[in-house]
C-alpha cells in the first residue's frame, strides 16, 4: 500500500517491487484511492514521452500508417492496456501466493474522473513537423517534447538538412531572401505589397508560439484575376513547406450552422493551416470572424452532448478569384493578388519559368527553404527586433502584423500590409454599391427626412429615372426592384443603419417613427481635403474646383430634419463658402449643419 501522497504535486509514492527491475505489484484488495494513486504513479514512473494531458483529457502518441505521429485520447480501454504494462495487478490467497489480475475497471474510472491525477502528466498542445520560433526567440529544433511551448516535433529524416544559423549575419539573411525569390518571385503579383504580404504568409506558421493566445492572425487571401494564375499553386507550395503534405481543407457554406459544424470538425484535427479553397460565394461567415479572433474555439461535437474547447493554432488561407468579402470578415482578411494581365494566363508556355516544376522543386527543396525561412526571423531577433513603420494599429491582430512587417523590413521589404485600404475597397461587395448608391440619393435628396415608401417610388421613377440600375442602385435591391415592398426598404435601411460610406462619410440615420414606419435622413460628414501642388486632394483624388462645385450644390440641399429639437432650430446662423470667388451665404436653423461641413472650408457667421 502507498504512503505519503500529499496532493496535486507530490512526487510518486513509492511502489512495492518484487526485485529491482521488475514491476510495481499493486493489490487490487486495497482501498479504491490506493489502487488508483498506485496506479496513476505506476504510469507516471512507466510513462516514455508517451502520455500527456491535453485540455480536459489524458492522451497518448501514436503512429500513423505513414509513420508521422498523431496524439489520439487515451480511452477506458487504453488506459487498461498502458496499466497492464506498467504494472502487475494481483490478489493474495490465503497462503499469501500471489493471483494476477486484471487492471480493475473502478482504478480506471477514477484516474480518468480525478481532474487532479491529469496534471502530473505534461500538457501537450500540438505535434509540429518543422522547427518553431518560440517566445524568447529561440528556434526548437531538438526532436521530442519541448517543456517550454508545450509541443512535440516530431522531427522527419529529411529534416535533418534544415540548418540554421544561431546568429545570422546580413549576408545570411539577403541570401536567405534570395534563396525564396528564386522560388516565389516569378508569381504574377500585382504589387509589391501584394508579394510582400505572400512572404509574410509564408513566414507565419513559424512564429506561431511566439504569439500568446491574445494576438491572433488574421485569414490571408491568395486572390487572382483569372483561372491560371497560379494561386492554388502559391497556396499548395506554401502548404507544402509548413506541413509536409497536404491542408486541411474547410468548405465554406452560407448556413452559419454547417459553417460551424465544420469548424468544429476542422478544428478537431488541430492542423497547422486550414484551407478555404476555391471560395465562389462572398466570404461573410461570422462564424469564421469568431474562429479568427478568438484562441480557444467552443462548439458541441456531432452526436452527443459533448463540448468541444478546441485551441485554433492554425493560420487560415483562402483561395479563389475575384474573391468577395463582407461585413466583419473585412478586418480580419489580407490579401495577395495575382494577375499577369494577359488573357487564358494557363497557356503560358513553361520555359518562362526558372522552375518548370515548382510544386517538385519545393518537395526536393523544402528542408532548406523552412532554413531560409528562419534565417530572416532569427536575424530580426539578432537585430533586437527593430520597430517597424507604416503598420496600422489592428486590434488583436497588431502583434502579428508589426512582427512580420518587421522581419521583412530588415531585408529592405518596406511594403507589407500597405496595400490594406486599397484591398478593402476592391473587395468589399458593400461599399462600393452603397458609396454609389448614397452618393446618387444625397444629390436627389439631400438631408430631407423620407419614407420607405417615398425611397421605393424614387427608384421606380422611369420616366426620367433618377438612378441609373447598372451603378447607382444595389444589387439587393435591383434584382427584385419591380416586387420590392416598403417593408423590404426598411429592413434594408435598417441593415444600414448609421454606417458611414465614401470620402464623404454618406450615411442614413432615423429621425423618428411614427405608425410604426421610421423617418430616415441622410447625413455628410466630408473628409479633411489636403491639397498637393496641383490642386488635388491626396485623400480622394478629387480636383479642388470640383469639390467646391460639389460643396456648393450640397449646401443648397440642406434643409431642417424633422428630428430637430426646438431649442436647436431657433438658433440661427449663416454659412459663408470660401471657394476663392466670393461668398456664398445662405440663412439655416439648425446648429446640427455646423458638424455636418466642419470638414469642409468653411465659416460660421
Amino acid at each position: 500500500m502507498s504512503t505519503g501522497y500529499t496532493g496535486y504535486y507530490s512526487q510518486p509514492t513509492q511502489v512495492k517491487q518484487q526485485t529491482q527491475n521488475a514491476l510495481p505489484v499493486i493489490d487490487v484488495t486495497q482501498q479504491l484511492r490506493d489502487i488508483g494513486r498506485e496506479s496513476l504513479d505506476a504510469l507516471i514512473q512507466a510513462n516514455n514521452n508517451r502520455l500527456y494531458r491535453q485540455e480536459k483529457q489524458l492522451v497518448r502518441l501514436e503512429k500513423n500508417d505513414d509513420g508521422k505521429r498523431a496524439i489520439v485520447p487515451l480511452t477506458d480501454k487504453e488506459l487498461l492496456t498502458e496499466l497492464t504494462h506498467a504494472a502487475d495487478f494481483v490478489r493474495y490467497n490465503k497462503n499469501n501466493d500471489k493471483i494476477a489480475q486484471p487492471p480493475p475497471p473502478s482504478a480506471i474510472r477514477y484516474i480518468q474522473g480525478v481532474s487532479r491525477f491529469r496534471l502530473r502528466f505534461p500538457r501537450i498542445e500540438r505535434i509540429v513537423t518543422i522547427p518553431q520560433v518560440k517566445p524568447d526567440g529561440s528556434i526548437l529544433q531538438a526532436p521530442g517534447y519541448d517543456s517550454d511551448t508545450c509541443l512535440y516535433y516530431d522531427q522527419s529524416t529529411e529534416m535533418k538538412r534544415c540548418l540554421i544559423p544561431d546568429y545570422p549575419t546580413k549576408e545570411d539573411a539577403l541570401n536567405a531572401l534570395a534563396h525564396i525569390e528564386d522560388y516565389f518571385g516569378q508569381f504574377s503579383f500585382v504589387s509589391a505589397s501584394d508579394k510582400a504580404n505572400a512572404y509574410g504568409l509564408l513566414l507565419t506558421p513559424f512564429l506561431r508560439p511566439y504569439f500568446t493566445h491574445k494576438q491572433h492572425i488574421p485569414l490571408a487571401l491568395i486572390d487572382a484575376s483569372d483561372i491560371g494564375e497560379g494561386k492554388t499553386l502559391l497556396a499548395d507550395c506554401f502548404i507544402y513547406i509548413w506541413t509536409g503534405n497536404e491542408s486541411t481543407t474547410l468548405a465554406l457554406s452560407e448556413s452559419e450552422s454547417e459553417q460551424r459544424k465544420a469548424i468544429t470538425t476542422a478544428l478537431d484535427e488541430y492542423p497547422t493551416v486550414i484551407h478555404l479553397d476555391n471560395i465562389d460565394i462572398v466570404l461573410k461567415s461570422g462564424q469564421i470572424a469568431r474562429a479568427l479572433t478568438n484562441y480557444y474555439w467552443g462548439d458541441r461535437y456531432l452526436g452527443g452532448n459533448r463540448q468541444a474547447r478546441l485551441p485554433n493554432n492554425a493560420v487560415w488561407i483562402g483561395t479563389g478569384n475575384q474573391i468577395r468579402v463582407k461585413d466583419d470578415m473585412l478586418r480580419r482578411v489580407y490579401r495577395s493578388r495575382l494577375a499577369s494581365g494577359i488573357s487564358e494566363p494557363y497557356k503560358r508556355p513553361l520555359d518562362l519559368f526558372r522552375h518548370k516544376d515548382l510544386l517538385s522543386d519545393v518537395q526536393a527543396n523544402r528542408p532548406e527553404l523552412i532554413a531560409d525561412c528562419l534565417t530572416l526571423i532569427r536575424y530580426w531577433f539578432m537585430q533586437d527586433k527593430p520597430r517597424v513603420t507604416g503598420i496600422p494599429d489592428l486590434a488583436t491582430f497588431t502583434t502579428w502584423a508589426r512582427t512580420i512587417g518587421g522581419i521583412l523590413q530588415c531585408v529592405g521589404i518596406d511594403s507589407f500590409l500597405s496595400n490594406l485600404d486599397e484591398m478593402r475597397y476592391e473587395v468589399d461587395s458593400d461599399s462600393g454599391e452603397c458609396e454609389a448608391f448614397y452618393s446618387a440619393l444625397f444629390k436627389i435628396q439631400g438631408n430631407k427626412p423620407f419614407k420607405s415608401i417615398d425611397l421605393l417610388t424614387k427608384l421606380r421613377q422611369t420616366n426620367p429615372p433618377l438612378f441609373d440600375r447598372n451603378t447607382e442602385i444595389p444589387s439587393e435591391l435591383s434584382i427584385d426592384l419591380d416586387e420590392l415592398s416598403p417593408a423590404k426598404i426598411g429592413k434594408w435601411l435598417s441593415s444600414k443603419k448609421d454606417k458611414a460610406y465614401g470620402y464623404d462619410n454618406i450615411r442614413i440615420r432615423i429621425s423618428g417613427t411614427h405608425a410604426r414606419s421610421n423617418n430616415w435622413y441622410m447625413e455628410s460628414k466630408p473628409h479633411a481635403h489636403v491639397y498637393d501642388d496641383k490642386n488635388v486632394c491626396t485623400v480622394c483624388e478629387k480636383n479642388k474646383a470640383d469639390i467646391e462645385n460639389s460643396v456648393q450644390m450640397e449646401v443648397n440641399n440642406l434643409t431642417i430634419p424633422h428630428h430637430s429639437s426646438p431649442s436647436t432650430s431657433q438658433t440661427g446662423f449663416t454659412m459663408s463658402l470660401n471657394n476663392g470667388e466670393g461668398d456664398v451665404k445662405q440663412n439655416t436653423s439648425n446648429t446640427a449643419m455646423e458638424n455636418m461641413l466642419a470638414n469642409y472650408d468653411v465659416d460660421m457667421h
